[in-house]
């Protein structure tokens, strides 16, 4: 199935770029994840202090369903001030 994956901030600098689509063939976002980090072994720093949306919402599980077309955002934190 193909994801579609938006990269934010330093994860779009890890990624070396903004947007990629996948063909995947898990079914997790945690799987999906796996196969970011296969592909790009340098991203899996940035990774472990992301937060993902699935299709515009904030997800807190890493083994929610992914289904074709879904749009999987990775999120650094966000400092300001």
């Amino acid at each position: 199935m193909k994801i579609r994956v938006l990269y934010f901030a330093q994860a779009r600098e890890a990624a070396g770029t903004g947007e990629d689509v996948l063909d995947f063939s898990g079914e997790t976002l945690e799987s999906l994840l796996n196969s970011i980090i296969e592909k790009n072994p340098g991203i899996k720093k940035v990774l472990g202090s992301c937060s993902f949306a699935v299709n515009m919402r904030i997800v807190r599980n890493k083994n929610v369903r992914l289904k074709e077309g879904d749009t999987v955002a990775v999120l650094p934190p966000v400092a300001g001030g």
